[in-house]
This record gives structure tokens, sequence and C-alpha cells, in this order.
């Protein structure tokens, strides 16, 4: 069976990236002759398997919405795929080229946001999101990253599954703490910031309104009261970076709350899970939340909203806690409880151990083969 993995340009988000390649690698190790296609590809050596077919339109750039479109649609009718996948509008109109097309929807936010508006969303922002809500019915199958999601297009009549997009739990595995945290600072150059026992919280993702960084200092305000040696960590960049400086200043906790905004490698990453006593996760409204995964499967607990997708990685009271989504205050005492917790040990061998069963690219690459093949026949 042909497979074409059609997606948006490679060599720009590496957590997108980790998930195409792997995914494909696995269907090409169970016999399948699989090809990703994109405007663009830039990828380091070896990142493919052997079975894997590359087609890009130019390596060196990407050219115009409707060239990619046409120019996606060009190779997709040379392949002649049984199952094309897609992630994006452009490639779902390319992918309509194959037999049976596949969207692996990155979340049901696009399609919720243009039929039920949300806190903050425009008119602007649901016309945006309108094309990609239409496309949705273009598809065979929505592959959706979460339940969450799936009930989201379940719940208009559309035809849905969900597959975790997975985690490489060989690259995001346990680390000493205080190692770790050495580590870190020496690469950082950020000797004094943190000590070995000081209560570490991560946050990694985007600077952008529906991320709530701001939520995340509002919370910590409470629990320096008790614990002043407390940290954060907010790894990222955005064009709200700058807003969330301007807060974390105004509430005069510039020493205890750090800003990492240049792009940081897969290693200084996991030294940043390792580092942490908690990931905390603000969005109410994740489609999934890679970077909650990559927390557990270093051993990490989550500390997350009671809605979305985060909800379904973490366990409450056993791989982290839940907090009442938007409350500060619900926030602060998880954060809190997190500190004090008695069998924290227990809690993050859990956190492994779900990481490996649930999330691991060898368990969600299995379901999406599974999938594939039934839609194929």
């Amino acid at each position: 069976m042909k497979i074409a993995i059609i997606a948006g340009p490679l060599g720009k988000y590496a957590g997108i990236e980790r998930v195409v390649f792997s995914q494909s690698n696995h269907l090409a190790s169970l016999g399948e002759k699989v090809y990703i296609v994109s405007p663009r590809l830039r990828i380091e050596p070896g990142a493919v398997a052997q079975g894997v077919e590359l087609r890009s339109l130019d390596n060196s750039g990407v050219g115009s919405g409707l060239g990619n479109i046409l120019g996606l649609a060009k190779l997709v009718r040379e392949i002649k795929p049984d199952v094309c996948i897609a992630n994006d509008l452009s490639s779902i109109i390319a992918g309509r080229f194959g037999r049976k097309l596949i969207h692996y929807s990155h979340g049901g936010h696009a399609l919720d946001a243009y039929a039920t508006p949300i806190a903050g969303s425009t008119g602007r922002d649901r016309l945006r999101v309108f094309p990609l809500a239409l496309s949705y019915r273009l598809t065979d199958l929505i592959i959706a990253n979460s339940k969450w999601c799936m009930s989201t297009f379940r719940s208009r009549d559309i035809n849905a599954e969900s597959v975790y997009p997975g985690v490489d739990t060989h690259l995001f595995s346990p680390l000493d703490r205080t190692r770790a945290r050495q580590d870190l600072m020496k690469k950082s150059r950020m000797q004094d910031y943190l000590g070995d026992d000081d209560p570490l919280f991560l946050n990694v993702g985007w600077f952008r309104g529906n991320k709530r960084q701001e939520l995340l200092v509002e919370a910590f305000r409470q629990v320096i009261r008790k614990y002043p040696e407390a940290k954060i960590a907010f790894i990222g960049r955005g064009w709200r970076l700058e807003e969330i400086r301007k807060i974390v200043k105004s509430y005069k906790l510039t020493d205890n709350v750090m800003f990492s905004d240049t792009g940081i490698n897969d290693h200084d990453l996991r030294l940043w899970y390792c580092s942490a006593d908690a990931y905390v996760h603000m969005n109410d409204r994740e489609h999934f939340g890679i970077p909650v995964a990559e927390a557990l499967s270093c051993g990490i607990p989550g500390i997350v909203p009671d809605s979305g997708g985060p909800s379904e990685i973490v366990r409450n009271g056993i791989t982290g806690f839940h907090y009442l989504r938007g409350d500060p205050t619900s926030l602060a005492d998880a954060m809190l409880r997190m500190v004090k917790f008695e069998d924290y040990s227990r809690m993050r061998m859990a956190c492994r151990d779900d990481a490996i069963s649930k999330y691991d690219f060898s368990i969600v690459g299995k379901k999406l083969h599974s999938l594939i093949q039934c839609l194929a026949g």
C-alpha cells in the first residue's frame, strides 16, 4: 500500500517534525511504501528510515499558497497513493487526488472556533478558520489527536477517530534532577538562578493569547508567599513575550521567573524537563499538548486544567493534578500540593509508565496503521 503524508514546510517546528518522521518510519517498518510530501524539506540526515521517500516542491524555500496547492497536487497525482494523510488546508486539497484522504488534525479548535465563538476570538479569527472548518467535510476520516477533539468532530456528525501524536520516549527519558540542573545552568550561564532544592515549575510553548502565561504568573504570586525560593521557567517565544515580561516585572518577580526565548535543541529541552518539579499547562482548550506528554516521559508530573486534551494525558492524583480551568487560586493550590506531595517518587514512576504504554511512537503508530488499513479496505 502507498501512503502519502502531506505536511507543511518541515524544518521549523521540532515537535511536529518528530511526529511526521516517526509516523512515517513506523509505517515503513510495517512494510508500507511511505512518501513525505512537503513544500519544503530541511531535515537532518538519518531522520527518515529506509522505505520512506521524500518529495518536495523546492528545498530552498516556499512559494505562494496557490503554487503550493498546485505543486503538491501534482506530486500526489504522480505518486498515486492509496491513502493520503493531510494536516492543513493546502495538503487536504492536494490529498484529494489520492484514493482515500485522512485529515490528521492537530485539533478540533479550528472547527470549534468557527462553530462556537470563544473568549478572545473575533470575527476575523472565525473567518480565518472558516476554510479549514469546511475542509473537514472533504476528508474520508478525521484522525483527531485527543478524545476531546474527536468528540468535537463527532458532535457535528463528522467521522472521526483519535490517535495521540506520540512521544519519543527514548529521547525524552528521566535524568537525575540535581545533575540535570547543574548541566542546564552551566549551558544557560545562569549558575546562580536555580538551587538544587528550589521548586521549579516549567512551561514550554508559544507566547500568544490562548497559551495564557499570565495565569501561571498570577498563581505563582500565591505560591511564593509560602515558598519564596520557588521558580518558574518559561521556554518559548512569540508576540506576547514582552507583555508577560512586563507583568512579571510589575509583580516584582524577576528574581523568580526565567525566560528562555532562544531556540533550544532536544537535548536542552530534556534537561529543562528533568530539572523541573512539575510541568504546568494553562490553555484549557488545548487539543493535545505535546510538552505535557514529553514531560511525563521524563518522569515529570503535569499540572493541567480540567478540560481539553491535557486533562486526558495527566491522571489526576496519579501523574499530576488537575485544577479548575482559568482559576489562578486553584492552580496555585495544585502547585503547592505538588511541592509537598509525599509520594512524589511514585508519581514520577507512574508518569514514565504512562508515557511508554500510551504515548510512545510505536504504540500510537500501530493504531494509526490499523485505521489506515481499515480505510483503504
